[in-house]
């Protein structure tokens, strides 16, 4: 029994807590379903009054609408707001409301007065003092027409009048700008022919200049080249002509008064030939120039470093007794100098005896007898000869006879070529007869023959020779 009873209590509880919450469930169903009524009612009564409020709506809004049109907003409720319009009405307020009281000189106490039928009514008023004051205006611009006619009609007559005078004067003018068209014609052809005969003058003068210019440079050019030449020239003269005057080339080492011959040192390695002629002066002379030669004397037979030479002349000395040439005399030749031959040219027609007849090979041989070296000549015919060509280290250009107008072009040309040449490179020009004097030479018929054999007495002067004098060698 304890056993069923103690079974059951589960089945009591549970059905208990059943019963519970069944009335739990039932009232709270009640609860909601009475809510859901209630909210139900409250939603019907809410669409109620919101259609009369939206029927209310839509008649302010129309009300709303009428008024825009009035003011001049558009009639759509999408359109300017009432804040907008109300704004737009205070900024014509200022602009026209306040105008109003300006005019009307009274200050209004509401702002809001000034409304557009006071607005429109002032300007109804403005227009109306605009049409009185145009039609003052009109009448006053009617007067000035009036008067501008009458000053258009007297203005008129004025220029008629002036129109007359000017035709006057333009027929005045006319005929001035065709006499002033003649003249400028004229003057234009004499302008022209001024400007070409300027344009002329300008092209010759530039011409003159170009010409005058490259002449100049070419004067110039000529100048620097001859310069330079001169120079070159000067400086192989002074090199090649280093000849001291006041100094002897030799001297005697001994003498055979008896068949008057003479030995000199002089020889084969200092470049003497036979033939040379020399000059004899006392050991003790300082200068030859001042001095008196002894004698001169004519190499005839050369050694290596002496000489024997033939005295060919004595009458200088003052005294052949009290003056005799003796040993430690010096030698001075004209065309001789120790180790250094003098160079010649020649040029012309060399005629020595004056027969008329060209002796030039009998020149060249004296020349070379003597130990001078000939660079260049000119034979009768105006060919050109000799060992090379006049340079700077030519010392004399020997001048013949110069060529006359009617001899042959081509020797006149060498004549003058070989002038100019010797003149461009400093040559001494020398007459021929000064060389032969130098030289000793006495002629054709005073030769005579070498040798211990020979007469002295075929050396002695002719009647009116005249004694020999050392010339300066450059």
């Amino acid at each position: 029994m304890a056993s069923t009873k103690a079974e059951s209590t589960p089945i009591f509880i549970a059905l208990i807590l059943f019963v519970v919450l069944s009335i739990v469930l039932g009232v709270t169903t009640y609860m909601f379903y009475k809510g859901e009524e209630d909210a139900i009612t409250a939603r019907k009564e809410a669409d109620n009054e919101r259609e009369i409020a939206e029927k209310e709506t839509q008649e302010v809004q129309k009300k709303v609408d009428e008024l825009k049109g009035l003011v001049g907003a558009p009639p759509d409720p999408a359109g300017p707001t009432v804040d907008e319009i109300m704004q737009e009405y205070e900024q014509n307020q200022d602009v026209y409301g306040e105008t109003y009281k300006r005019n009307k000189g009274t200050e209004l106490d509401d702002p809001s007065a000034s409304t557009y039928p006071l607005m429109l009514k002032y300007l109804i008023d403005m227009n109306k003092s605009l049409f009185d004051q145009i039609s003052q205006k009109d009448s006053q611009l009617t007067e000035v027409e009036q008067a501008h006619v009458a000053e258009k009609e007297r203005l008129k007559a004025a220029h008629e009048a002036t129109r007359k005078e000017l035709g006057a004067l333009s027929d005045e003018i006319k005929t001035n700008n065709e006499k002033f068209a003649q003249a400028r014609t004229a003057f234009e052809k004499k302008y022209e022919k001024a400007t070409e005969d300027v344009r002329k003058a300008q092209d010759k003068i530039t011409e003159i200049q170009d010409k005058s210019r490259r002449d100049m440079n070419k004067v110039t050019e000529k100048i620097n080249e001859v310069d330079n030449q001169l120079s070159a020239t000067t400086n192989a003269l002074q090199n090649a002509r280093k000849v001291d005057l006041e100094a002897p080339d030799g001297e005697v080492i001994w003498v055979n008064q008896v068949d008057g011959t003479v030995y000199i040192d002089l020889g084969y390695q200092d470049g003497l030939r036979r033939q040379t002629s020399f000059s004899v002066y006392d050991h003790d002379v300082a200068n030859a120039l001042t001095a008196e030669p002894k004698g001169t004397l004519e190499v005839v037979q050369v050694k290596s470093d002496m000489s024997i030479a033939k005295v060919t002349s004595d009458i200088y000395a003052k005294d052949k007794l009290l003056n005799p040439i003796l040993k430690g005399d010096k030698i001075i030749s004209a065309v001789f100098h120790r180790g250094e031959p003098e160079r010649f040219a020649v040029v012309g027609k060399i005629d020595i005896d004056g027969d008329g007849r060209s002796d030039l090979p009998l020149l060249l041989r004296l020349i070379e007898r003597n130990g001078g070296v000939v660079d260049a000549f000119v034979d009768e015919s105006g060919n050109q000869g000799g060992s090379s060509k006049i340079t700077p280290r030519t010392k004399y250009l020997v001048m013949g006879e110069k060529p006359t107008d009617k001899t042959k072009t081509e020797i006149l040309d060498a004549y003058n070529d070989m002038v100019k040449l010797a003149d461009d490179n400093g040559v001494r020009v020398i007459p021929l007869k000064d060389l032969l004097d130098h030289m000793g030479f006495e002629g054709q018929g005073r030769s005579v023959g070498l040798g211990r054999s020979a007469n002295p007495d075929d050396f002695k002067p002719k009647s009116g020779d005249q004694p020999f004098r050392r010339r300066p060698a450059g």
